[in-house]
């Protein structure tokens, strides 16, 4: 790996477009590079403070604390069915469920 990664980085521009031309590329590669090619992608203007953003994002994301809660059994049975159909655990949706509600996203439908 590390002499690819060397032999890369001593490639002239060329010779790496070079090799990416002679890729394969599946569908959705060939759709991501062909939106490049049309420019539909643009650079970061200030790359290093978006990832600082970002970062500091997800650790409040990740900042959970535990808590305990009585439910109904009948209840919590349709919240895992529920889970179940969404292939998330029972849990996330929980947390789902109250984040939206406190954030006024919750929508009710009839």
């Amino acid at each position: 790996m590390v002499k690819l990664t060397k032999l890369i980085t001593e490639m002239t521009r060329a010779e790496a477009d070079e090799v990416v031309a002679r890729q394969v590329l599946d569908e959705e590669e060939q759709e991501i590079a062909d939106a490049f090619a049309r420019g539909e992608y643009v650079s970061v203007p200030d790359l290093p403070a978006r990832i600082k953003e970002l970062q500091a994002a997800v650790k409040n994301t990740l900042r959970k604390k535990p808590v305990t809660i009585r439910i109904q059994e009948r209840d919590i049975r349709s919240l895992k069915v529920k889970a179940l159909e969404e292939g998330i655990p029972y849990q996330t949706l929980m947390s789902s469920i109250v984040h939206k509600y406190l954030t006024g996203r919750l929508v009710e439908r009839n």
